[in-house]
């Protein structure tokens, strides 16, 4: 498939001619950029024609050939030095402004297809996440998890009895029950957490901490952090 000459991205659908000796084209996104330089000049003060000097002046830095160079500069130094057409029609400014749309639509539509794919719930201990940027904060939210430690007692008691069978596994076998058994209630205090910030409507959890406390009978585990919406960092033209 053919690709534009100056975004370098390919062509689909309608191509435009851009230059006729030799024959190149352009994409109907990079056309319609040209049509606002046209009609408007850096005097308008119009942020859709500025945006589009903007872009189109990006790509100058990639062209290698001569020819198409110096048709996009003409281009470009009209619309600087103001020689524009001065169509300025409201048919032209709802042109430039669905482009606009179009544009908005797509980054909004690349934003949620890379969030479907890249993540589903994030948490971290730190105030931020690298790479994403909050968009809305709901506050803090808890999970917690409660035992009796005459269960966690039990756990020992009967790994101590595997272990005096078992010596030859060593002293880390001893510790692998009571561990599992305060995974699991971390664990479980972690997911009451997450399903309390996904009624709030956040994907994330950040400033993750915990707390600890021992009773007489009693063990009690907090998991508390800042629920958040977040959305990944897009680098934009």
């Amino acid at each position: 498939m053919e690709s534009c000459v100056l975004c370098k991205k390919e062509i689909e659908g309608i191509k435009k001619v851009f230059t006729t000796e030799p024959e190149t084209h352009i994409c109907g996104t990079c056309f319609e950029r040209i049509c606002l330089l046209k009609q408007y000049s850096k005097a308008d003060d119009y942020f859709v024609a500025n945006k589009s000097f903007e872009v189109l002046s990006g790509y100058l830095a990639d062209i290698d050939d001569v020819i198409i160079s110096d048709k996009l500069k003409e281009h470009l130094t009209a619309y600087d030095e103001g020689q524009s057409f001065e169509v300025k029609s409201a048919e032209a400014r709802a042109r430039a402004e669905e482009i606009m749309r179009k544009e908005a639509e797509e980054i909004g539509r690349q934003k949620a297809e890379y969030q479907k794919k890249n993540f589903d719930f994030l948490m971290t201990s730190a105030s931020c996440l690298e790479g994403y940027k909050v968009v809305a904060h709901y506050g803090l939210v808890f999970g917690e998890t409660v035992f009796k430690t005459s269960f966690l007692n039990s756990v020992v008691a009967g790994v101590r009895d595997i272990g005096n069978t078992f010596k030859s596994l060593g002293k880390s076998t001893e510790m692998s029950g009571v561990m599992n058994v305060l995974y699991e209630a971390r664990q479980f205090a972690i997911d009451k957490m997450k399903d309390d910030a996904k009624r709030y409507g956040a994907n994330a959890i950040i400033a993750i901490d915990s707390e600890s406390s021992f009773g007489t009978d009693l063990m009690h585990i907090t998991i508390y952090g800042t629920a958040v919406y977040v959305e990944p960092i897009f680098d934009e033209e």
